[in-house]
């Protein structure tokens, strides 16, 4: 089975929006040239906040695109309109279509 990497989210007042473009022109292309991706989808659950959601054909793939993201987020301002972060990274044990 794959492993599913979770990213929940909480950004300061009016930045999300800002975040969800700079992570969907710069962040899934990093991703996706990675071995193991399959898909990064961001949920926006709230007005400043967001779950988002990478899968990978292994764990140690969820793992490192953990790392990526948190060097990215350093590197594009991301961590600055940050308040609190929640990481996850887990076996999808179950999937329907």
């Amino acid at each position: 089975m794959p492993f599913v990497r979770v990213g929940v989210h909480r950004f300061k007042p009016g930045a999300l929006d800002g975040v969800i473009e700079k992570a969907t022109s710069n962040l899934t292309p990093l991703h996706a040239g990675q071995p193991g991706f399959h898909v990064y989808e961001i949920v926006r659950t709230g007005a400043d906040t967001a779950v988002s959601i990478s899968k990978w054909d292994t764990r140690e793939q969820a793992e490192d695109a953990v790392k990526r993201t948190e060097r990215w987020r350093k590197e594009n301002g991301v961590a600055d309109e940050l308040v609190h972060l929640d990481d996850h990274v887990g076996e999808l044990v179950y999937t329907s279509s």
